[in-house]
């Protein structure tokens, strides 16, 4: 009975490593890497599914019984895609370019010509005395976003810092911050402001922009 019990215990285990060493976040990355550079068209988000979260999707019962199997599904399955975009970042040079292209293109790139009327508008509606504080935050954040857009980076930091003063509007602006660091090569400052937004503000996500620092930082 004791040696049935060991056996049962031995080939349980055994399963269970083969279910670890399969769905190892960095052996599906390399395989993800593969897939991935294989496909020349489409979106990323499109040969993303194709080439792993539809995989996770289909085969996630069993990572789940390995991989942060004390958390819901759904919490479960962000994390573990997670862990293995951040592997693919590391070490697929084609992944991580194109996440790199997609993060510079968070705010797409405008002349300063296009947004003068619009930021005149902006600024004649922020004089009103009768302005709500939300209807001035919407104001500045608009205008943020236009700034960052023109690469007008002085001005944008400049309403951020008025959020933050008057408004104590510090989570919304961080990530524009790192932005702005990352563009003038900063890394330090920008991992810094995104480590801030990973702690305080619990965006994980964020992870992926900062694994892309780090690359860019020491040259990769």
């Amino acid at each position: 009975m004791k040696q049935t019990i060991a056996l049962f215990v031995l080939t349980l285990t055994l399963f269970a490593c083969n279910i670890e060493n399969k769905h190892d976040p960095n052996v599906l990355a390399t395989e993800a890497c593969s897939c991935f550079n294989d496909r020349t068209s489409g979106s990323i988000d499109s040969r993303l599914d194709t080439c792993f979260a539809k995989r996770v999707n289909d085969e996630f019962n069993d990572i789940h019984k390995v991989y942060y199997k004390e958390e819901p599904v759904e919490i479960a399955m962000q994390k573990y895609m997670l862990d293995v975009s951040l592997s693919m970042i590391r070490t697929c040079d084609k992944f991580a370019n194109e996440v790199d292209s997609m993060y510079t293109n968070f705010f797409p790139q405008i002349s300063k010509d296009s947004i003068k009327t619009e930021l005149l508008s902006i600024g004649d509606s922020l004089e009103n005395a009768n302005l709500t504080d939300s209807g001035k935050i919407s104001l500045l954040d608009r205008r943020i976003n236009l700034l960052m857009r023109a690469r007008q980076f002085d001005k944008a930091t400049a309403d951020i810092e008025a959020l933050e003063k008057d408004y104590h509007k510090y989570a919304e602006n961080r990530f524009a911050r790192a932005y702005i660091y990352r563009a003038e090569g900063n890394y330090d400052e920008a991992i810094k402001i995104l480590n801030e937004s990973i702690e305080k503000d619990k965006k994980e996500d964020f992870k992926l922009f900062m694994e892309l620092l780090l690359r860019n930082k020491n040259g990769r």
